[in-house]
């Protein structure tokens, strides 16, 4: 069983759900956002506060239900959005404090470290402070150790066999061996295979069919579908289409 660093994860969910709350400051609480079009902003902070809270009851009670609907959640007026969306944090970091950040929790992969609901809520409201400071038209960077671990973490996440329990549309990431590479700015980079059993995923740089490079806060967000392919931080060489096709199959 993986061991997380408990105390750098909660840092990082305290620090990204504080630029998350103050990018949705500076937006129209009502206006769509472009990278989720089917919610307002003040939906998006819903999605933030609802999510950490539903993963906090996860590790309290051991069991888990299907996640709530964002529109469904009152943050209350803009001026209280900070404060309830660091009371989330809080109770998450609180939850698996109590639990034991190493001991086995539930989560959405069978058994793992409580931790794991701290890392996921993290790199969830990472991708969430670019959408919401799209919204806000200003800027926002992932800071470099963060994505990189956010990369990994999306790569766990749909290489595991255990996803497939509750997403079977992954069978679709199966191949015959094809190979995308993720190449970041300086250090190793990641490289994925289809395999007929599965993806499969290295840190590790060599020839690919297809190759995507950036820093690793562009190449994060890629992967999760906010920055298109051509855009001008990201160098894509290779077969297109092979990548292409991961990311028809890996929206969250």
């Amino acid at each position: 069983m993986t061991d997380f660093d408990f105390d750098w994860l909660a840092t990082g969910l305290r620090n990204r759900t504080a630029d998350f709350a103050a990018a949705a400051q500076q937006g129209d609480p009502a206006a769509t956002v472009p990278t989720c079009p089917d919610w307002q902003l003040r939906n998006l902070v819903g999605h933030i506060g609802q999510g950490q809270r539903w993963a906090a009851e996860i590790v309290r009670t051991g069991t888990i239900g299907g996640p709530p609907d964002p529109l469904d959640a009152e943050p209350g007026s803009p001026e209280q959005w900070t404060q309830w969306v660091l009371a989330a944090s809080e109770e998450l970091i609180a939850a698996v404090q109590q639990h034991g950040p190493q001991d086995p929790a539930v989560s959405i992969l069978g058994s793992r470290p409580a931790a794991f609901w701290v890392r996921r809520m993290m790199h969830d409201v990472s991708i969430h402070c670019f959408d919401a400071a799209r919204t806000a038209a200003i800027p926002y960077e992932i800071p470099a150790d963060y994505a990189a671990d956010g990369i990994a973490e999306l790569l766990e996440l749909f290489t595991d066999p255990q996803v497939r329990v509750v997403r079977p549309d992954l069978a679709a990431l199966n191949g015959s061996g094809e190979t995308i590479g993720l190449r970041p700015l300086s250090g190793d980079g990641w490289l994925i295979t289809r395999t007929a059993d599965g993806p499969v995923y290295e840190r590790k740089d060599g020839p690919a069919d297809v190759t995507l490079a950036g820093s690793p806060g562009d190449l994060l967000l890629a992967l999760a579908q906010r920055l298109p392919l051509d855009d001008d931080s990201l160098t894509c060489t290779g077969d297109r289409e092979v990548l292409e096709q991961w990311l028809a199959r890996t929206g969250l």
